[in-house]
């Protein structure tokens, strides 16, 4: 017969106090549910099967996944792959070996740098409301487009480096290549000019 507030094929502690514990030096084998309204805590908990927690689980010194895992928003499949349907907050580092892919922004905060290789090299912005970007490197600063480089103030264009005509256009809004290497459109002083050539003017 089952003691008293027990059913078959279960065991019930209760002291009444809610101290009642089980302490096992051997293992514990469940072919149904092990329940508990409150803490499980074990040196080690392996399952071949799914384990399903409608709370939290908290893992101190890591958790290891092997097969898939699932929580309110968050799924891990066989392949290790993780998925999220809200945020993810680490609170650490997180540390890639392969490609990170994103399809929304990213967003850097300021006065934080993203480093490349060494802290020399970077791109970062300042603590101004209006912030101003800094582009630093240990060494040179190499800028390869296709076709051109342009360089704007809001929308309006004051210069276009043309790369394959090799040519300068400046405070212009012509998009084509000027026949000189560089074009001006505005006056242009100057303290002293040499010329190994011919000096011309309209």
């Amino acid at each position: 017969p089952s003691p008293a507030g027990n059913t078959p094929n279960h065991l019930l502690l209760n002291s009444g106090d809610g101290t009642a514990s089980l302490s096992l030096t051997g293992n514990l084998t469940a072919s149904g549910d092990i329940s508990s309204s409150a803490t499980i805590t074990a040196e080690q908990i392996t399952s071949t099967d799914d384990i399903n927690a409608t709370g939290e689980i908290f893992a101190t010194l890591g958790l290891n996944i092997g097969g898939g895992f699932g929580a309110d928003g968050l799924t891990v499949d066989t392949d290790g792959h993780l998925y999220t349907d809200g945020d993810l907050i680490v609170q650490g580092n997180i540390d890639v070996d392969g490609t990170a892919n994103f399809a929304d922004n990213i967003t850097v905060q300021e006065n934080k740098a993203i480093y490349f290789d060494s802290t020399a090299t970077y791109i970062k912005s300042d603590t101004n409301f209006a912030e101003n970007l800094f582009i630093g490197a240990d060494d040179d600063i190499i800028l390869q487009p296709d076709y051109d480089l342009i360089i704007q103030c809001g929308s309006t264009t004051y210069a276009r480096f043309f790369g394959t005509e090799k040519k300068l256009r400046l405070n212009s809004t012509i998009t084509s290549a000027p026949d000189s290497v560089l074009d001006v459109n505005g006056d242009v002083s100057t303290t002293h000019i040499t010329a190994s050539g011919d000096i011309t003017s309209d």
